[in-house]
Parts: C-alpha cells; structure tokens; sequence
C-alpha cells in the first residue's frame, strides 16, 4: 500500500492553512489595521478631525470584518466539512480575503481622498501582488494535494442533508 493513502484528515500544510485563515490571518490583519491607524493619527494628528480619514477608517474597517468573516468561514468549512464544496469555497475565499480584499482597500483609499491617495499606490501594489503569490501557492496545494484528495470528497451539501 502506497503512503499517499495514509494521507487523510487534517494535517501538515492544511492544519497550517486551517489556522491561518481562522486564527492566524484574522488576529494578525487586525493588529496590522489597529496599529497602522494608530500610527497614522499618532504621525498627523489633523487626520483626527478630518471627515476623509473618519471615512477611510470606518470603510477600511468594513473591508477588514468581511474579509475576516470570508476567511473564517473557509477555514473552519475546511476543518468540518470533508466535502469537495469546501475546497472550492476555501480557494475562492482565499482569492476574495486576499487580492480582492486588497483591490477594496484601495477603492477605499482612492474614496476617501481622491488624488492624494497616489502616494500609497506602491505600497498597495506591493500588498496585491504578494496577496496574488499567496493565494495562488494556497489554491495550487489546494488542486494538487493528495491529503486533500483523500479527505474531500466529492459530495454536495444536498447528500449531507439526506
């Protein structure tokens, strides 16, 4: 018997990516935006009073709670759900929490204030295209992985319900 089929259940690098999207992602994409807010008000306190800032911060805040909520669903759809949807929700959550999260971020930079948001254009393209790497190193192990093939199986929510 070959070991790939000893390859079940929720271990090695799907535990990693389990955490990362429930617990690891979402503590740490809060202490980004809590500390980077921070630093920004503590660097130009006139941002304060500023109703632009007041609008990027409460948008960048509905930004970072659905991706949170994205990522947890996917994650803990992965660790209870050993069905082939969760690996398909998983990956598209994993494109929405990340490139697309960031793509958000930056329509809320450029809507709150307009041209001088150009100054922060490197850094989010920077953020994107390392959000883009992620995303498609996760959906590549995602595809290809035989301890995923052997724990997903290919059944739909309607089977799980009869």
């Amino acid at each position: 018997m070959s070991t790939s089929a000893y390859l079940h259940g929720i271990g090695g690098w799907l535990r990693l990516l389990i955490v990362g999207l429930t617990i690891l992602g979402p503590i740490s994409g809060f202490g980004r935006i809590t500390s980077d807010l921070q630093s920004a008000e503590e660097q130009f306190p006139i941002l304060i009073s500023s109703t632009g800032w007041q609008q990027y911060k409460q948008f960048s805040w509905y930004v970072f709670w659905i991706a949170t909520a994205i990522s947890i669903s996917a994650g803990y759809r992965l660790w209870k759900l050993h069905v082939a949807d969760s690996v398909r929700f998983a990956i598209i959550g994993l494109w929405l929490v990340g490139p697309v999260s960031c793509l958000g971020q930056f329509a809320v930079t450029w809507f709150a204030f307009g041209t001088r948001a150009q100054a922060a254009v490197p850094e989010m393209l920077s953020a994107l295209v390392a959000s883009i790497i992620g995303a498609g190193i996760w959906t590549a192990y995602l595809h290809r992985s035989t301890r995923v093939k052997n724990t997903y199986v290919a059944m739909s929510y309607a089977k799980l319900e009869a």
